[in-house]
């Protein structure tokens, strides 16, 4: 990956090589983003499933103000063919902070996310969730995990 910092814009690389030799195989741009870093906001990363089948790119939303801002995420195979390009938002607009994201060996992302409310004492409550990206709108799903 590289980022501009004169036009503020955020390139994922990706290539295939050959191990033995070291020969490239296949280079391809992914996706670019705009972002501010000045903002510190608009952050990428890249998550991959457990099996190296699957990699996920997710874009952080360029609002950490803003709620309901989109946040954008991309799969692709082993063979760099993206499989899907969804953007999302947290159920009913809530302002939760993204700990973690998962892509599974089938290419289903899964979103760990937790929203902070102001405390009774010195300390806020932290409320952990953890979400699925669904088929088909852009509001992300609970999954409620049965304890017992």
């Amino acid at each position: 990956s590289y980022y501009d910092k004169k036009e503020e814009n955020y390139t994922v690389y990706a290539k295939i090589t050959i191990r033995d030799d070291r020969t490239i195989v296949k280079e391809k741009i992914l996706e670019s983003f705009s972002v501010s870093k000045k903002k510190d906001i608009g952050d990428v990363g890249i998550t991959t499933s457990g099996d190296k089948s699957k990699f996920l790119i997710h874009r952080e939303p360029e609002s950490k103000d803003e709620p309901q801002e989109l946040i954008g995420l991309c799969v692709y195979d082993s063979h760099l063919v993206k499989i899907y390009n969804r953007k999302f938002r947290f159920p009913n607009n809530k302002k939760f902070i993204v700990k973690d994201y998962l892509v599974t060996n089938s290419g289903k992302v899964v979103v760990i996310a937790y929203l902070k409310t102001p405390g009774t004492g010195m300390e806020d409550y932290i409320s952990y969730k953890i979400f699925g990206v669904n088929e088909e709108g852009e509001e992300l799903e609970e999954i409620i995990i049965a304890t017992g």
